[in-house]
């Protein structure tokens, strides 16, 4: 496995390597630039002041949860409920990624004609919701399989759009510092992304706490099963809809909004007429 993911990173490194050439526009963009590299403290306190990056990250925090709970949890599930093997583990794992890989070109598709990111998001984070909740339904491996490959579907918007959603709120920090070093805002946002892993373990450890789980054990009580179906799906839904619900609600950056945002760019020099 080490050799073959070894010879994958060198293959993709090699593909990446024209597209992280810089320009002679690219540089001069970055030399525009009216303010001097961030501190992580002081991108920090800035972009907590910044109303679509705080929302942004609410919502990001959501999709992080739910992923990094079904990521933990499918091990429990087919163990525990399932009684399955490590075989089961593996279909299950693939069933989620073959969804989000067919998924993404159709995602991708609909933004270019929807042209709306905010409506993206919101549409996104609900269908994920709904195939997040379904995931707690599964009685065999077949029909978890099933569920496995509508979760991979829904989830593929934000793998496939997360950067884009991103995008519009760094463009907007560009306007309000007049500066395109976007390094430490990415870092801040990095911050927050470890935090949900934090979340997902918190949401387990009181799951099982409370459910009676049994480390170790080869078998759990009815409760501890019904345990581990709630940190693989109900919990981390109810999160990710209310994240969602307050991105669609509070998110200020609307088509007009990023409109003006471009225009000032462009007036700025750091976006090509």
């Amino acid at each position: 496995m080490a050799i073959v993911s070894m010879f994958i990173l060198l293959t993709v490194t090699v593909l990446l390597l024209p597209g992280m050439f810089e320009s002679k526009e690219l540089r001069n963009r970055y030399y525009l630039s009216k303010e001097k590299p961030e501190s992580f403290i002081s991108a920090l306190k800035s972009t907590l002041k910044q109303r679509s990056f705080v929302i942004y990250i609410i919502l990001a925090f959501g999709f992080n949860v739910t992923t990094g709970c079904l990521t933990g949890s499918i091990p429990y599930a087919v163990s525990y409920v399932l009684k399955g093997s490590e075989f089961d583990i593996i279909l299950l794992f693939a069933s989620f990624l073959n969804g989000a890989i067919v998924s993404v070109p159709i995602w991708v598709m609909i933004a270019k004609r929807m042209r709306n990111n905010k409506k993206m998001a919101v549409i996104g984070g609900f269908l994920l919701t709904i195939g997040t909740f379904l995931t707690a339904f599964y009685v065999g491996v077949i029909d978890s399989m099933v569920y496995m490959v509508i979760l991979g579907f829904t989830m593929g918007n934000f793998w496939a759009l997360m950067s884009v959603y991103f995008s519009d709120v760094l463009d907007e920090r560009i306007v309000l510092t007049k500066s395109d070093i976007r390094g430490a805002t990415v870092g801040v946002q990095n911050f927050f992304g470890r935090l949900s892993r934090g979340a997902q373990i918190a949401i387990f450890a009181i799951a099982h706490e409370f459910t009676g789980f049994v480390e170790g054990s080869p078998t759990q009580t009815p409760l501890a099963e019904l345990g581990i179906r709630f940190h693989m799906s109900i919990i981390p839904a109810i999160i990710l809809l209310i994240c969602t619900i307050i991105y669609w609600k509070k998110f200020p950056l609307t088509n007009e909004k990023i409109g003006e945002i471009k225009k000032q760019m462009q007036e700025l020099g750091f976006l090509s007429v």
